[in-house]
Order: structure tokens, then C-alpha cells, then sequence
């Protein structure tokens, strides 16, 4: 594929679990080989905070949900792939790395420290990304996220920032990059706040050839004859990201799997492609705790993962997709000895929304009332509409004490 820096790149991919499928080899296998065969379109899925944790917990929910008894009769696409394989994650600085280390080790071969981006742990030195490599090749590029587009992740892939705080600086590196498609949530710092003569990156973009289209009606206008395409969902959180799968309700929410299929008619192009994918609000729902978030993430993850094996199915002897995270977040479990090790997995499909969709409709109700009037028992039917949770009937309330008394 692309020689030069396989070996680097293959050491270094994924965490807890990467899978490949496409052309018979994965990165491992290819760069063992004297004369690996070369793939011309690439598709490169991080999972951000996603382990095998995650990806049994979805797997586990689906079964349920379909009244299975076993979750390997419920697999993710992702899971069925045929090369599979494990790695280690830490970074320069810790033993518990971010995604700003962990990506650039994925997408440079280089570990760093946590918290920067594209470049030495001293900040000084840029490293050159798997992208960039490409782009230089002559292959067209993606960038897909969840999150911002100037966050972590997906910045690794065209920026070099010695702190990932410096999202304006990413956002113009953005604009600067030259690569042929960024989709998915927007920009969270597309201005500078401390200058305001700055230069906006999303005016710096649309003057360096970009299309900004945003929202449905103009994604669905893109075509291979776009150019150069920067696509954001109009619909975001206070974050400029994507809404979590399970809150993504009216068609105006553009969805990850939508945007991948988008990406391979905008890249398509005679020399191939390298599109990166991150399902970035896994790590999200994982830092909160929230199992059903992170399950609805994941699957919708593995969603946009079966796009790019369609186009594998076209497209077979050209086609490498290489699914991996960039580290695990949260240490799921599940079960403890004080239920036997029971699972209660039937219990999440009870959720129906987010914890931050139902921290809106908690502060609506904080702000209607006066905090000496609010009471629990206002909050219930939303409680129960939002986890399927009510409060235990008095009388099996004094079962249960009288059962334990």
C-alpha cells in the first residue's frame, strides 16, 4: 500500500482489537511481506474510546434485542472480519494516553505525549501523517468525525499542534490542508477568540476552493464534481459535534453512514483514496457513563463500517478497510457478585434517549420552577420515558424490606 511508512503505521494501529478486511492482507501481514499488494482505496475506522468492551456490549444488545440467546448471533460487521489482532495503547506520558497521542500514533507511526498533535513530544518536530503521505501520492483524502472536526482525532490526520487546545490554529490547518473531504459535525473554534482580526477558518477555507455545505439539503448536492468539500451537520451539540445516535431523531440529522457513502462518490478518482472515520462520541458516552449512548454510537459506528464493505464487495482485489480505537474508555463491566453476575442487558433497551438530552429537559424543568417547589415526583414520567425507570409501588416496597428484614 503506502511503502515507505507500512511498517511504522502497522506497528502502531488500533487498540484492544483491529480487524481488516480487503485484499486478502492486513497492515501486519502486508508489511511482513517483500511485495505486499498495494490497495487502492483505503478506509481507516476509529472507534475513539472503543475496546472490545464496547463492541461486545453492542453486540450483546442486539441480541436481546432480537430475543437471541448468544451474542455472536448478533455480530457487528465489524467483528466479522477475517484478520484480527491486539495491541498496546499508552503513549510518551502515561500509561492512560488521549486521543491526541494515540491518534498520531495511528496516523504517523510515532508515539508522542498526551495532548499533542502531529509532532514530537517536545512539540518541535512535525511528523508526516499517513494522509499527508498519501495525498502527496496522488490519492484523494477523507476526514469523517462525529465530533468536531478540529478535535483530537480527526486533527491528527492534517494538523501539527504541539497542544490540542490550539483548536483555532486547527481549524486553519484545516482550511490549509488541501484535502478533498471533511464531514461530520463542524468546527468548534473556526475563529480566533482572543483576535478577532483573525481570519475565520471557514472563510480562509471557502477562499483556498472549499464547498462548505451544510445540512442535508446541501450535502445531498455533492457529487464527484464538487471539488474540494467541507461538509457539517446543521443540527449539533454545544460541543459542534454530531448528536448521539440514539438522539438523532428527523431526517434533517445527517448520519455517519450517510456521510462514509457521500465520501466515496466526492473521492472517487482514478488514483483511489484514503478516507479516516471516526465514531468519536463512543469515547463520549463511555466518559458518562452512558451504556446506551456508547451502544447506539457503536452501532451506528458499525453502520458506517458496512458502507465501505459494500464498496469493498465492488471493488474486492483494490479495496483495504482496517476498524480499530485509539484506546478504551470507562473500563466497562458488567455483573457483580451481589446479582450472581447477571447481565440486566435487557434493562438498556429501556433507554431511549441520552443523558444529555435529558439534562435539557432537567434544566427546563429547574428553570420553570423555583427550587422550593421542585419536587421528584414532576420528574418521573420524563424519568420514565427517558431510562424506562419508575418509582417501586409502596406495597412491593414493603415486600422487599419484610424479605430482607
Amino acid at each position: 500500500m503506502f511503502q515507505g511508512k507500512r511498517g511504522a503505521f502497522a506497528a502502531l494501529v488500533g487498540v484492544g482489537l483491529w480487524c481488516t478486511v480487503g485484499n486478502g492482507i492486513g497492515w501486519a501481514e502486508a508489511a511482513a511481506e517483500a511485495n505486499p499488494e498495494k490497495a487502492k482505496y483505503v478506509f481507516l475506522f476509529i472507534g475513539d474510546g472503543m475496546g472490545i468492551a464496547q463492541r461486545n456490549a453492542a453486540e450483546l444488545y442486539l441480541a436481546n434485542q432480537k430475543g437471541l440467546k448468544r451474542p455472536e448471533e448478533a455480530k457487528l460487521v465489524m467483528n466479522t472480519f477475517p484478520a484480527q489482532g491486539m495491541n498496546t495503547t499508552y503513549d510518551l506520558s502515561s500509561v492512560i494516553p488521549d486521543s491526541a497521542s494515540t491518534a498520531t500514533a495511528i496516523a504517523t507511526g510515532f508515539k508522542t505525549k498526551s495532548g499533542v498533535i502531529g509532532m514530537d513530544a517536545d512539540g518541535k518536530n512535525a511528523y508526516q501523517s499517513i494522509t499527508e503521505l498519501a495525498k502527496s501520492k496522488g490519492r484523494k483524502i477523507g476526514v469523517l468525525s462525529t465530533v468536531s472536526l478540529d478535535h483530537a482525532t480527526p486533527a491528527a490526520f492534517y494538523a501539527h499542534v504541539p497542544s490540542r487546545q490550539h483548536m483555532y490554529d486547527i481549524s486553519m490547518q484545516l482550511a490549509a490542508s488541501g484535502f478533498d473531504y471533511f464531514a461530520g459535525g463542524q468546527m468548534a473554534q473556526p475563529t480566533d477568540t482572543q483576535d478577532e482580526t483573525k481570519p475565520s477558518a471557514i472563510e480562509t477555507a471557502k477562499s483556498n476552493g472549499y464547498t462548505v455545505a451544510v445540512g442535508r439539503a446541501e450535502f445531498e448536492k455533492l457529487t464527484a464534481g464538487s471539488g474540494k468539500v467541507i461538509a457539517m451537520n446543521t443540527i449539533v451539540d454545544e460541543d459542534k459535534a454530531m448528536y448521539y445516535a440514539m438522539d438523532q431523531s428527523g431526517k434533517d440529522h445527517v448520519t455517519m453512514a450517510e456521510y462514509v457513502t457521500k465520501g466515496i462518490s466526492v473521492l472517487d478518482n482514478p488514483n483511489g483514496f484514503l478516507m479516516m472515520v471516526e465514531g468519536g462520541k463512543i469515547d463520549w458516552a463511555c466518559h458518562a457513563n452512558d451504556a446506551a449512548a456508547s451502544i447506539h454510537d457503536t452501532l451506528a459506528f458499525d453502520q458506517a463500517v458496512s458502507e465501505a464493505v459494500k464498496f469493498y464487495e465492488k471493488h474486492p482485489k483494490e479495496t483495504l478497510i482496517v476498524v480499530t480505537g485509539d484506546h478504551e474508555t470507562g473500563g466497562m463491566t458488567i455483573g457483580f457478585a451481589g446479582t450472581k453476575y447477571s447481565s440486566f442487558v435487557d434493562k438498556i433497551q429501556h433507554q431511549k434517549m441520552s443523558y444529555i438530552e435529558f439534562d435539557k429537559k432537567l434544566a427546563e424543568y429547574k428553570k420553570a420552577h423555583n427550587p422550593a417547589d421542585a419536587k421528584l415526583e414532576d420528574m418521573l414520567p420524563t424519568i420514565k420515558e427517558a431510562f424506562g425507570l419508575y418509582m417501586m409501588p409502596e406495597n412491593e416496597k414493603a415486600a422487599l424490606e419484610a424479605s430482607v428484614a
